[in-house]
Protein backbone atom coordinates (compact mmCIF):
# COMPACT_ATOMS: atom_id res chain seq x y z
CA UNK A 1 0.00 0.00 0.00
CA UNK A 2 1.51 3.54 -0.70
CA UNK A 3 1.69 6.34 1.26
CA UNK A 4 -1.57 8.17 -0.56
CA UNK A 5 -3.88 5.61 0.68
CA UNK A 6 -2.33 5.01 4.51
CA UNK A 7 -4.77 4.95 6.88
CA UNK A 8 -7.39 3.33 4.00
CA UNK A 9 -8.93 0.02 5.33
CA UNK A 10 -10.24 -1.89 2.38
CA UNK A 11 -11.49 -4.43 4.49
CA UNK A 12 -13.41 -2.98 6.95
CA UNK A 13 -16.84 -3.92 8.85
CA UNK A 14 -18.77 -2.78 11.15
CA UNK A 15 -20.74 -4.81 13.37
CA UNK A 16 -23.40 -3.34 15.36
CA UNK A 17 -26.17 -4.43 15.83
CA UNK A 18 -28.87 -1.93 15.24
CA UNK A 19 -32.36 -3.66 16.43
CA UNK A 20 -34.29 -1.68 18.60
CA UNK A 21 -32.63 0.88 18.29
CA UNK A 22 -34.60 4.50 20.10
CA UNK A 23 -34.64 7.36 17.72
CA UNK A 24 -34.35 10.71 19.27
CA UNK A 25 -37.24 13.07 18.97
CA UNK A 26 -38.98 16.20 20.61
CA UNK A 27 -40.30 15.93 24.26
CA UNK A 28 -43.43 16.99 24.76
CA UNK A 29 -44.25 20.55 26.09
CA UNK A 30 -43.10 20.78 29.77
CA UNK A 31 -40.75 21.16 32.46
CA UNK A 32 -37.60 19.52 32.42
CA UNK A 33 -33.96 19.50 33.47
CA UNK A 34 -31.36 20.08 31.01
CA UNK A 35 -27.67 19.73 31.36
CA UNK A 36 -25.50 22.28 28.98
CA UNK A 37 -23.39 20.54 26.84
CA UNK A 38 -21.90 22.91 25.17
CA UNK A 39 -21.51 26.45 25.21
CA UNK A 40 -19.89 29.00 22.76
CA UNK A 41 -19.75 33.04 22.61
CA UNK A 42 -21.23 34.10 18.60
CA UNK A 43 -21.44 37.51 17.89
CA UNK A 44 -21.90 39.57 14.78
CA UNK A 45 -24.10 42.53 13.14
CA UNK A 46 -28.04 42.82 12.86
CA UNK A 47 -29.71 43.61 9.60
CA UNK A 48 -29.59 46.90 11.74
CA UNK A 49 -26.08 47.39 10.93
CA UNK A 50 -25.93 46.60 15.33
CA UNK A 51 -23.46 44.51 16.78
CA UNK A 52 -24.70 41.40 18.92
CA UNK A 53 -23.40 39.09 20.80
CA UNK A 54 -25.06 35.78 22.14
CA UNK A 55 -24.07 32.41 23.70
CA UNK A 56 -25.25 29.43 21.69
CA UNK A 57 -25.56 26.55 24.19
CA UNK A 58 -26.49 23.20 23.83
CA UNK A 59 -28.52 21.13 25.92
CA UNK A 60 -29.28 17.26 27.16
CA UNK A 61 -32.07 15.95 28.81
CA UNK A 62 -29.88 13.22 30.62
CA UNK A 63 -33.34 11.41 32.52
CA UNK A 64 -34.93 10.66 28.75
CA UNK A 65 -32.73 8.49 26.41
CA UNK A 66 -34.58 9.03 23.16
CA UNK A 67 -35.08 13.36 23.34
CA UNK A 68 -33.22 15.16 21.01
CA UNK A 69 -30.24 17.44 22.23
CA UNK A 70 -31.52 20.94 22.38
CA UNK A 71 -29.73 23.81 20.73
CA UNK A 72 -30.37 27.34 21.87
CA UNK A 73 -29.20 30.81 21.11
CA UNK A 74 -29.02 33.19 23.98
CA UNK A 75 -28.50 37.28 23.14
CA UNK A 76 -26.92 39.41 25.32
CA UNK A 77 -28.76 43.00 26.22
CA UNK A 78 -27.44 45.32 24.21
CA UNK A 79 -29.05 48.40 25.90
CA UNK A 80 -29.39 50.46 22.98
CA UNK A 81 -32.70 50.98 23.09
CA UNK A 82 -35.85 52.70 24.80
CA UNK A 83 -35.29 52.81 28.58
CA UNK A 84 -38.04 50.27 28.72
CA UNK A 85 -36.21 47.83 26.43
CA UNK A 86 -33.02 47.77 27.87
CA UNK A 87 -34.82 46.90 31.63
CA UNK A 88 -37.16 43.85 29.92
CA UNK A 89 -33.47 43.12 28.10
CA UNK A 90 -31.72 43.60 31.66
CA UNK A 91 -34.60 41.18 33.28
CA UNK A 92 -34.86 38.61 30.49
CA UNK A 93 -30.72 38.35 31.36
CA UNK A 94 -31.41 38.08 35.06
CA UNK A 95 -33.62 35.09 34.60
CA UNK A 96 -31.16 33.27 31.97
CA UNK A 97 -28.23 34.05 34.83
CA UNK A 98 -30.45 32.91 38.07
CA UNK A 99 -31.27 29.76 36.23
CA UNK A 100 -28.51 28.51 35.61
CA UNK A 101 -27.87 28.93 39.40
CA UNK A 102 -25.52 32.62 38.81
CA UNK A 103 -25.36 35.62 41.28
CA UNK A 104 -26.97 38.64 39.75
CA UNK A 105 -23.28 40.28 39.86
CA UNK A 106 -21.67 37.47 38.81
CA UNK A 107 -19.87 37.87 35.47
CA UNK A 108 -20.03 34.62 32.98
CA UNK A 109 -18.17 32.89 30.19
CA UNK A 110 -19.12 30.22 27.63
CA UNK A 111 -17.13 27.42 29.61
CA UNK A 112 -18.71 28.51 33.00
CA UNK A 113 -22.40 26.71 31.59
CA UNK A 114 -20.64 23.51 30.41
CA UNK A 115 -21.83 21.18 32.92
CA UNK A 116 -24.31 23.17 34.72
CA UNK A 117 -27.63 21.88 35.47
CA UNK A 118 -30.73 24.19 34.33
CA UNK A 119 -35.22 23.76 34.61
CA UNK A 120 -36.55 24.84 31.41
CA UNK A 121 -39.89 25.02 29.75
CA UNK A 122 -39.74 23.51 26.29
CA UNK A 123 -42.19 23.78 23.65
CA UNK A 124 -42.46 21.77 20.07
CA UNK A 125 -41.21 24.21 17.29
CA UNK A 126 -39.91 23.56 13.67
CA UNK A 127 -36.70 23.89 11.30
CA UNK A 128 -36.37 23.29 7.89
CA UNK A 129 -39.69 21.22 8.47
CA UNK A 130 -38.47 18.91 11.32
CA UNK A 131 -39.66 19.13 14.27
CA UNK A 132 -37.89 20.29 17.43
CA UNK A 133 -37.97 21.61 20.83
CA UNK A 134 -36.97 25.23 21.46
CA UNK A 135 -36.74 26.84 25.12
CA UNK A 136 -39.98 29.17 25.98
CA UNK A 137 -38.51 29.91 29.44
CA UNK A 138 -36.09 29.23 32.21
CA UNK A 139 -37.57 28.20 35.66
CA UNK A 140 -35.85 30.15 38.23
CA UNK A 141 -38.28 28.56 41.10
CA UNK A 142 -36.00 25.15 40.48
CA UNK A 143 -32.52 27.02 40.72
Amino acid sequence: MSDEYEGVVEDYTVDIDTTGAIQQSPVDAGEYKLTCMKCEGRSGEGKDGKKWMAFQLSYDIPDNLSAQYISHMEFMPRMDGTPKQNEKARGDHDVFKVAHGFAQSDSIQPQDFVGREVWAYLVVGEFNGRAKNDIRSWVTSQA
